[in-house]
């Protein structure tokens, strides 16, 4: 079996193919940048032709994307021309060259409610208006499922939370910076529950659906079992930092406030906000259980910290 993932230089790309070698399975590491066992495609685009990433290929694992920590910075068209344009194109062209199965690495954030009303939707519990990037995701599920119910190939569609481990960025990340510094934390007051998701724990699941047929042509919300409130979480890590965690209560309107004035306001916004999945409907249905716990996954992503932070 011969499997393609695209963005495999990226921090979930990475991890997957690492992962998937481990397993045996033989990798061809799509990249734009030239690395020793990647295969480049210095313009990847909605033009883009594949078809030399696609020879002897049986399954494609697409994970390339524009971030959404960037979403404040770039327009919905700008992600429409990757997210969703770019997908159909090299959906497309799997087709063609006879791929059996695409493996679509979504988000959560294409689950969230447009209308901005607390309520249940499709297993995922959030109170966050849908935002650029989710429409883009949401509307590349749409072409894939067309694509999946009008030609020979299977799409499995996977919607992950906030995804953590070695190599993380951006918002995980900045957290752990904050527990390590050591001063005290205003967060007393934050009442709420995060879903987050181990990136090992991601490519054990997406190593599961490459041969699972029950997998064929359905979306699966995924997140590691444990749920925590954002102080748990900030607990976890300061206890594998081994700093000791001090917090104080700030009222959460002088706490946004304060937020705002240095320009961090949806930052902080996030650390109050719930965002959960019942991953148990996903786990019955498939018959599958998590590899790794989240303290498991939070060991090892302070380990790799701890061993890269002066780098």
């Amino acid at each position: 079996m011969k499997v393609a993932v695209t963005g495999a230089n990226g921090f979930v790309g990475s991890n997957l193919c690492n992962y998937l070698e481990f397993k045996g399975i033989d990798v061809k590491r799509i990249v734009r940048k030239k690395v020793d066992n990647g295969f480049e495609i210095k313009n990847i685009d909605e033009f883009t032709d594949w078809s030399e990433a696609l020879k002897d290929v049986e399954i494609v694992i697409h994970c390339l994307s524009i971030a959404h920590e960037t979403s404040k910075k770039k327009n919905l068209e700008e992600y429409r021309r990757v997210n969703v344009a770019l997908t159909k194109n090299l959906a497309l062209q799997a087709v063609a060259f006879g791929v059996k199965k695409f493996i679509f690495i979504s988000s959560i954030k294409a689950g969230c409610d447009i209308d901005n009303i607390e309520k249940r939707l499709d297993s995922c519990y959030t109170k966050r208006k849908i935002d650029v990037y989710g429409i883009s995701k949401l509307e590349a599920e749409r072409e894939l499922k067309i694509l999946s119910n009008n030609e020979k190939i299977d799409v499995v569609i996977i919607r992950p939370c906030l995804i953590y481990g070695p190599g993380v960025k951006a918002n995980f990340l900045n957290l752990i910076k904050l527990v390590n510094s050591g001063i005290p934390l205003p967060f007393l007051g934050i009442k709420n529950f995060r879903s987050i998701l181990y990136v090992d724990n991601l490519s054990d699941f997406i190593y599961f659906c490459l041969k699972c047929k029950k997998a064929s042509n359905k979306t699966f919300l995924f997140s590691d079992p444990l749920t925590l409130s954002t102080n748990s979480l900030i607990y976890k890590i300061g206890f594998y930092l081994n700093k000791r965690i001090i917090m104080f209560y700030l009222p959460k309107k002088f706490l946004l406030f304060l937020a705002s004035l240095i320009g961090s306001k949806e930052k902080v916004k996030k650390l109050f906000d719930s965002l959960t999945i019942k991953s148990s409907s996903t786990y019955k249905y498939l018959e599958y259980e998590p590899k790794f716990s989240t303290d498991e996954g939070i060991k090892k992503t302070i380990n790799w910290y701890l061993n890269n932070k002066n780098k």
